[in-house]
C-alpha cells in the first residue's frame, strides 16, 4: 500500500511530494519550486544583464551582483541559459525549477 501526501511549506512556496511505501520499500521526499523555467528562461534571455531571473527566483544578492557588473561581464546569463534550459539551475532554497 503507497500513500502520498502533498503539503505547502508556510511562507516558502514550495511544494513537498511525500510517498512512503509500507510493503518495506524506498521512501523518498522530492521538492521543487513554485518557479517555471520557462519563465526563469524568458527572464534570462530579455534582462539576463539586469539579473532579472535571479530576482524571480528570489537570489537577490547574485541578482544585485548582475545588475551591477552586467551579468558578469555577460558570462553570467549565457552559463544561466544553459543550466535553465538543462534543469539543473535551482532557485533560492536550492529547489529545482517546475517544469516548463
Amino acid at each position: 500500500m503507497t500513500q502520498g501526501t502533498t503539503e505547502q511549506a508556510a511562507g516558502q512556496g514550495q511544494t513537498i511530494n511525500v510517498n512512503v511505501n509500507s510493503g518495506g520499500g524506498s521512501r523518498y521526499m522530492t521538492m521543487s519550486s513554485e518557479k517555471r523555467r520557462k519563465t526563469a528562461l524568458l527572464l534570462c534571455l530579455a534582462l539576463g544583464l539586469f539579473g532579472g531571473h535571479l530576482f524571480y527566483v528570489g537570489r537577490y544578492g547574485k541578482g544585485l551582483l548582475y545588475a551591477m557588473t552586467g551579468g558578469l561581464f555577460v558570462i553570467g546569463p549565457i552559463m544561466d541559459t544553459i543550466a535553465i534550459s538543462s534543469g539543473s539551475f535551482k532557485d533560492n532554497a536550492g529547489a529545482p525549477l517546475r517544469e516548463w
